[in-house]
């Protein structure tokens, strides 16, 4: 399944850069992920809050709206996914929806209070 992010405040669609990419895997070395994956589970989650805790309002929760543009038909074979066309999943497919229907929707989430969009379709292509 591909996902882009869109910003619902000016309502463009945005993918990671390049570069954004080249620096995430620039600050990991191998050794410090193999550390971070040998951690017991609540030392783990104990972090991962600290870290939120340091950029974000620990109590604060994002309402986020999820809206599938294209439903089934998907030439992957994935068995797990109701989206493959390679299963009878019962899954009514749907064509790609029209960039004017999507914009709509994610206005109708930004006035939900929705801080987020993602849209989902089944084909990568």
């Amino acid at each position: 399944m591909t996902q882009t992010h869109i910003d619902i405040t000016s309502l463009k669609a945005t993918a990671p850069s390049a570069q954004a990419a080249a620096e995430a895997a620039a600050r990991w070395k191998v050794a410090d992920v193999a550390a971070l994956y040998e951690l017991p589970f609540n030392e783990l989650m104990f972090r991962a809050q600290q870290v939120h805790r340091e950029h974000f309002d620990a109590n604060a929760v994002q309402l986020s709206t999820l809206l599938s543009i294209k439903t089934g038909g998907c030439e992957e074979d994935c068995a797990y996914c109701p989206q493959s066309a390679h299963h009878d999943t019962e899954l009514e497919a749907g064509k790609l929806m029209e960039v004017g229907a999507v914009l709509a929707a994610a206005r109708a989430a930004k006035a939900a209070a929705s801080m987020s969009a993602t849209r989902g379709e089944a084909n990568h292509a």
